[in-house]
């Protein structure tokens, strides 16, 4: 049996109409993901990360590979430009981007500065995680500590914890 799809009233002096499939996705991530598929001269514009996340979630639902790839490469550009390094890594550990161990890096070898207020995105990933995180960013901070110590021996530098 053939899938029948709901068909809006054909009027009698027009044309049948263009099929039409209602969809509750974002119509500019939608627009963005059809213009990779059929591009015209000048690839879309996405200027930002929340758009660009919302581009690589429809892509990837819609499991339009040639979108995934173009949006995966530009979330990753804007999440190695996040400010806040913790943020960049709660989205990119979610998602399961590659970006996630980039911005790992970057979270443990930043100074607390950096790190300005509690991303929402932390409620993305799990305790367990966090704790990893946390941990390696210790670890990290005591090898720069011991490494300070040995070459440049004050006694009283402060890094911090």
């Amino acid at each position: 049996m053939a899938l029948n799809l709901p068909q809006p009233p054909i009027e009698n002096d027009s044309k049948p109409p263009v099929p039409t499939i209602e969809m509750d996705d974002d119509p500019w991530a939608l627009d963005v993901v059809l213009r990779w598929i059929y591009p015209l001269r000048n690839g879309p514009v996405v200027p930002s990360m929340e758009k660009a996340l919302s581009v690589y979630l429809l892509a990837d639902k819609l499991d339009v590979g040639c979108a995934v790839e173009a949006a995966s490469k530009l979330l990753s550009h804007y999440l190695a430009i996040e400010g806040n390094p913790l943020r960049s890594w709660a989205i990119s550990l979610h998602y399961g981007l590659e970006e996630a161990r980039v911005a790992e890096k970057r979270f443990v070898t930043s100074h607390y500065s950096e790190i300005v207020g509690r991303p929402d995105e932390l409620a993305y990933v799990n305790g367990l995680q966090y704790f990893d995180l946390l941990d390696a960013r210790k670890k990290a901070w005591a090898a720069m500590r011991e490494g300070a110590s040995q070459h440049f021996p004050l006694r009283h530098a402060v890094l911090p914890p």
